[in-house]
């Protein structure tokens, strides 16, 4: 690619080539079976550069302006210990994935994750850890042990998992707690078994979703837990059970919607597709933060921090709600976005952090450039407004991307 440029046609496996209308597809790669084989992924790389104020600057000879442009500070690293899921849900990318690759998932070696987690604590700013598996407790029970034990003894700071709600050990749990365990990520989707089931191929009942909440409360680790909102398949009926089935979960808890996207490659996309509901660009405009603030949506984000009674008060068919409901959801949505979900997320982190004085001076020092940031973006609903301004720049000045 050097030398010759665009003339070279590149033999490399996985890459098809449109060599003037002819499609050069290359052998497919296998998968690298041994996860430890692979390097390391590192913090702040040598080769990492960004633009600051007119110029190129490279990130690892300043650090510090690393830290002013990175995401909470750059506070945390990100860490995969797995790579796949079992899991074939229909609008998750792993399940186009699973068509290429299978769905065995490979695991790298615990004395692997901690060599890199030992090169990662050496930048004194690193106050957590995220570990992006897209199911951590896919690993085994001796391997969550040894796991627990070398954490705390070599790591020790706290970290971030996301879990399945089917498969929740209360004692891998407890014992990952003690290890330094923070926050948990887990997606319940919607509280319509019908939904999960029929649209999201997602077999996991409501009753197992209540079940994991009531562990990861016991932990007191803080739980943040997504749903899928702004789904055309969902009726009147199952949003009004979604709404009934997250008031049976136990407070305090923080819940995340997204927009239901079509991305490419996914089984959700291919019926929508097939079903007259999407064209092929509809990912770029159903993004996920891209939610529309109907009835249900508003009744759904508040109802972790309303009381039940008005929520159920609140949750109605469209044809027995009257302005009173609208108007009451709406002025409840305006207070809890700006007031009370801060205060609860606040609290679970704080709470999650072990009440640690130390930890928590930390992460509101390091992390009040973006929560801030985050705040503002919330008060004033400008990160829909921005996305689509840059959306309608591209397509102005790179036309070719957004041909079909």
């Amino acid at each position: 690619m050097r030398d010759h440029g665009r003339h070279l046609l590149p033999d490399i496996p996985n890459l098809w080539v449109n060599d003037n209308g002819n499609v050069i597809r290359a052998k497919k790669r296998d998968e690298v079976a041994d996860l430890n084989s692979l390097p390391h992924q590192e913090y702040l790389p040598t080769y990492f550069f960004g633009y600051h104020k007119n110029r190129i600057v490279n990130f690892s000879r300043n650090p510090d302006l690393f830290r002013k442009y990175a995401h909470y500070g750059g506070t945390c690293h990100m860490i995969l210990t797995s790579r796949g899921c079992p899991f074939n849900c229909s609008y998750c990318g792993n399940s186009y994935l699973m068509d290429a690759f299978g769905n065995r998932v490979r695991e790298r070696s615990v004395e692997n994750c901690i060599h890199e987690l030992k090169e990662v604590k050496k930048y004194p700013h690193i106050i957590y850890i995220n570990i992006e598996d897209d199911w951590f407790l896919f690993h085994g029970r001796e391997w969550i042990e040894e796991f627990c034990r070398e954490y705390k003894r070599h790591i020790n700071l706290p970290f971030m998992i996301r879990a399945f709600p089917s498969r929740l050990d209360r004692e891998q749990f407890l014992k990952l707690r003690d290890a330094g365990l923070s926050w948990v990520l887990m997606g319940i989707q919607s509280g319509s078994d019908r939904v999960n089931y029929q649209v999201f191929n997602r077999k996991v009942p409501f009753s197992r979703v209540l079940d994991a909440t009531k562990v990861i409360a016991e932990t007191k680790a803080a739980p943040y837990y997504e749903m899928i909102v702004d789904n055309p398949y969902e009726t009147e009926e199952d949003q009004i059970k979604t709404v009934n089935a997250i008031l049976q979960i136990g407070r305090p808890y923080v819940l995340s919607l997204a927009h239901l996207t079509y991305m490419p490659g996914t089984k959700i996309r291919e019926m929508a597709l097939k079903d007259g509901i999407a064209d092929v660009e509809s990912y770029l405009t159903r993004f996920l933060m891209n939610i529309e603030y109907t009835y249900f949506n508003k009744l759904l984000y508040i109802t972790p921090y309303t009381p039940r009674s008005i929520v159920r008060f609140l949750n109605i068919p469209e044809k027995q709600r009257t302005d009173f409901h609208a108007k009451l959801v709406s002025i409840l949505f305006f207070i809890v976005k700006r007031t009370m979900e801060p205060g609860v997320y606040f609290f679970i982190t704080t709470r999650g952090l072990k009440y640690n004085l130390v930890l928590t001076v930390k992460s509101v020092v390091y992390i009040w450039r973006s929560a801030l940031s985050i705040v503002l973006s919330n008060f004033l609903d400008e990160e829909d407004v921005k996305y689509d301004e840059k959306l309608k720049l591209f397509r102005k000045i790179k036309p070719a991307l957004f041909e079909k």
